[in-house]
């Protein structure tokens, strides 16, 4: 099979986990048991509720695979450019790339392990948050679980409009949307994912000094809950997609020296900021900083001017600042000196 640059990766895979990260918050919202979410929000039980949810750390197998595989493909792309045979001080070698190899392991058990618990720590955090929204509200228990795992459209026979697979953020943006909407608050339309084919009924009912019915605040506030997993998917499969195949890069020098191929001092790392109207300030203060002739060490640490520090684009495991991290589209560009210290 022909090589895919890092850019086609991209372009392949962020679709693709997009699209599974969607289907597997639907499939954990399908398995929702509500009668047993109906007693727990009774017992004013978050633990109990949030497990009749759905929502396991088993149920993100999907997600973990299609990134498993990103990464496998970042570090097959990496070391497809490097000779297949390979002069080292004790002789000639052909390098592969081995998910099984005891670094590659480790980083990518690290690498699931933070994504799992990010994932299920925001979930769990939404199911408590509904739930004492619920509980000021005075809403009944059923009409609170479903605010938490979504009505069943006849249409489709799935569960929709729920808040399983949001972030605490956006879990938030959806109780200003009902907020707004409740009190007739023109701030309603400054929000981007708002259902605007409904524009038209709002203005008119603030225009009116109408209160919107029940029914219509829950219709509107449900499709900006779909928008919102949408857009959370979005998110998931652009930074996913960036840490993963940058990761799997890393990962191919990673064992290379591990093995003996390479030495650390032959390797050195750019930041290439993919220049355009979108990059980042930062990103771009980084291009300039590290780009081309002016890498660093292949274990260095990339440094933003916000003082977040990286391995590469995407990083998380040196506690980078979201804002350095989401939607990111920069890669890292390796050099090797095949002739150092031979």
């Amino acid at each position: 099979m022909a090589r895919k640059t890092i850019h086609q990766l991209f372009a392949l895979t962020i679709p693709e986990i997009q699209e599974v990260f969607l289907q597997t918050m639907q499939g954990v919202v399908d398995d929702a048991i509500l009668d047993q979410m109906i007693v727990a929000i009774e017992n004013n039980d978050a633990e109990a509720l949030f497990k009749a949810s759905g929502f396991t750390p088993a149920a993100l197998s999907p997600i973990l695979d299609r990134i498993e595989q990103s990464y496998k493909d970042g570090g097959l792309s990496e070391s497809s450019l490097w000779p297949k045979r390979i002069v080292t001080p004790t002789g000639v070698v052909r390098f592969r790339f081995d998910m099984r190899n005891t670094v590659v392991e480790q980083d990518l058990k690290q690498y699931s392990s933070g994504f799992v618990t990010r994932l299920t720590n925001e979930a769990r955090s939404n199911v408590r948050m509904v739930l004492q929204r619920g509980m000021l509200a005075g809403d009944n228990p059923r009409q609170t679980a479903l605010n938490i795992v979504g009505k069943v459209n006849r249409s489709t026979g799935k569960r929709e409009g729920g808040v399983i697979g949001l972030t605490v953020g956006q879990e938030g943006w959806v109780a200003n949307t009902k907020r707004y909407l409740e009190q007739g608050d023109s701030k309603y339309f400054s929000l981007k994912l708002r259902d605007r084919r409904f524009d038209s009924v709002v203005k008119k009912a603030m225009a009116d000094k109408r209160k919107l019915k029940p029914s219509e605040i829950d219709r509107l506030v449900t499709s900006y809950k779909v928008k919102a997993l949408k857009y959370r998917g979005e998110t998931i499969g652009r930074t996913e997609t960036l840490q993963s195949i940058n990761r799997g890069a890393a990962a191919s020098y990673a064992q290379a020296i591990n093995e003996g191929t390479l030495k650390r001092s032959q390797v050195t790392k750019e930041w290439d900021d993919v220049s355009g109207p979108r990059t980042r300030r930062t990103h771009r203060k980084m291009g300039v900083t590290y780009g081309k002739g002016k890498g660093i060490g292949v274990d260095d640490i990339f440094v933003s001017p916000s003082g977040s520090r990286l391995k590469q684009p995407g990083d998380t495991t040196l506690d980078a600042d979201a804002s350095e991290i989401v939607n990111c589209r920069c890669i890292v560009k390796y050099r090797i000196d095949w002739f150092k210290g031979l």
